[in-house]
């Protein structure tokens, strides 16, 4: 029996639970800049340079200043586009059309966000296997948020 939106409670689905890991994980991964900072040279006792040391975050700072606020904002749409269509009971074929395009938007952010993940892992330089458990995080929210798109074909049919 379907329930009005403001008496219904909240949903515990798969989908839900996994676009808040998501955003945790994107917290942690940008936390401390993708692990990337500057080091200081090694002198020795009379002061000269033993090992150059290494300037990557400040040569880097901007671009990757700019990559986290946007991975951390994919990240944010991700749980906003879940979210609302969950809020969306389909009870016509309008609210069933504007449930899909939030889904649709929420596995377009999911696809952007691990694209950029991609590339940042490419450009930075950053071992391939350190953000592997987020990417997976990222696939898996893809994969159940297109089993929820099919499952709501159901109620297109019983719409229709």
């Amino acid at each position: 029996m379907s329930r009005k939106k403001n008496e219904r409670p909240q949903s515990a689905l798969e989908f839900i639970a996994a676009a808040e890991q998501i955003m945790r994980a994107v917290y942690q991964d940008t936390k401390y800049n993708f692990g990337i900072k500057d080091t200081p040279d090694i002198l020795d006792d009379e002061g000269n340079v033993v090992k150059k040391g290494s300037t990557r975050y400040t040569d880097n700072k901007n671009y990757i200043d700019q990559t986290i606020e946007q991975m951390l904002t994919y990240a944010e749409m991700i749980d906003f586009y879940v979210q609302s269509a969950d809020s969306h009971y389909p009870y016509n074929l309008s609210i069933l059309t504007e449930r899909r395009k939030m889904q649709d938007n929420a596995l377009a952010a999911c696809r952007t966000l691990k694209r950029r993940y991609q590339i940042n892992l490419n450009v930075l330089g950053v071992p391939d296997g350190k953000y592997a458990k987020t990417l997976q995080l990222i696939e898996h929210e893809i994969a159940v948020i297109s089993g929820w798109r099919k499952s709501d074909n159901r109620w297109e049919k019983k719409l229709a």
